[in-house]
């Protein structure tokens, strides 16, 4: 049996280890509190920790939360307790986060596991990662299949060993996927699991970009100076279109990197995404880490993948990330 408690509770800057029998586990439901839940003996967790617990007769994730301010009277014995199944393998929900998500509970009168159901809205990033299918070159075999145009294309761009997603082999190849499943039939191709998707590449802010002009040059070194003053500021950069203020505003964004700061770009549709995404590229030599929609998608570039692969960079390293409204979004 669990038992609820809904009170407010304290929050620390810092987590503690938990060495208690029993822990507050607050659920991605509508639910007016944490529900506890008993702590193995061969478990250690911290406030802000993504668990397994059961509920009734499936498995949840939540996340353990902070002990109320003020015990319960009475509460559930320690033996009528259900225990944590698992801990997950992601970094903890930060204090300053679990704070907010109870003070948008309290501000709006609505169920703390409400709220903590929009904090959690991408749940598979919390799995561990599905392994993916490509394709790479098969070993030497008796028979010698027919090497067309589209296939001798596609051999070109595989080197031995490595393994590609079929739909960005197919790109790269100008080929259809059609052409790489014949391939297989005849003993070119295997099929392969693709390696971990790597950490973001980090932009280069001493990657040449495009001369700028006398106009565009007095705006970049306004907004540099904004950068170096390390202070909040509102600028308001007009332009008609076309007369450059996407590099403008990228040479801000170097600036801010070469301080060992980061930088979010914000799109106002998406259909300025691939125009964008060029430009960043040819500005620092690399993709910006970012959440807007690409086809053909690549390996870890769902949300959850994207998520993982931020998770792991370095807090210390610089990057550059972008966001764009829905295709819906006005």
């Amino acid at each position: 049996m669990l038992t609820h408690s809904g009170k407010h509770r304290g929050m620390k800057d810092t987590p503690t280890v938990s060495s208690r029998t029993r822990v507050p586990v607050l659920l991605p439901l509508p639910l007016a509190g944490a529900y506890d839940y008993a702590v193995p003996a061969s478990m250690v967790l911290r406030p802000g920790e993504f668990v397994s617990v059961p509920l009734n007769q499936r498995e949840v994730t939540g996340v353990v939360w902070d002990a109320a301010e003020v015990p319960e009277a009475n509460p559930v014995p320690d033996r009528r307790l259900k225990p944590v199944s698992a801990v997950l393998p992601a970094p903890p929900m930060t204090a300053s986060l679990r704070r907010f998500v109870d003070w948008v509970a309290a501000y709006t009168l609505s169920p703390p596991g409400a709220v903590l159901r929009m904090a959690m809205s991408v749940p598979a990033a919390l799995e561990a990662p599905t392994p993916q299918a490509g394709w790479t070159l098969a070993p030497p075999g008796n028979s010698r299949p027919r090497i067309t145009p589209e296939r001798q294309r596609v051999l070109d761009v595989l080197s031995p060993g490595e393994v590609h997603a079929g739909a960005l082999l197919a790109q790269a190849a100008g080929v259809s996927l059609g052409v790489l499943r014949g391939m297989a039939e005849n003993g070119l191709l295997r099929p392969a699991l693709l390696p971990r998707a790597s950490r973001f590449a980090r932009p280069d802010p001493r990657h040449p970009g495009p001369a700028l002009g006398p106009a565009q040059a007095a705006a970049g070194a306004a907004l540099r100076d904004k950068v170096a003053a390390h202070r909040f500021g509102v600028t308001l950069l007009t332009g008609v279109t076309g007369s450059g203020k996407t590099e403008v505003y990228l040479d801000a964004v170097a600036e801010c990197l070469a301080r060992g700061r980061r930088a979010l770009v914000l799109l106002p549709e998406i259909a300025l995404s691939a125009q964008w995404l060029e430009r960043f590229q040819a500005r620092f030599g690399v993709a910006p880490p970012c959440g807007i929609p690409r086809s053909p998608p690549a390996p870890g570039a769902t949300p959850g993948g994207r998520w993982r692969r931020a998770r792991r960079r370095s807090s210390s390293a610089p990057a550059a990330r972008c966001s764009c409204p829905s295709r819906n979004s006005a």
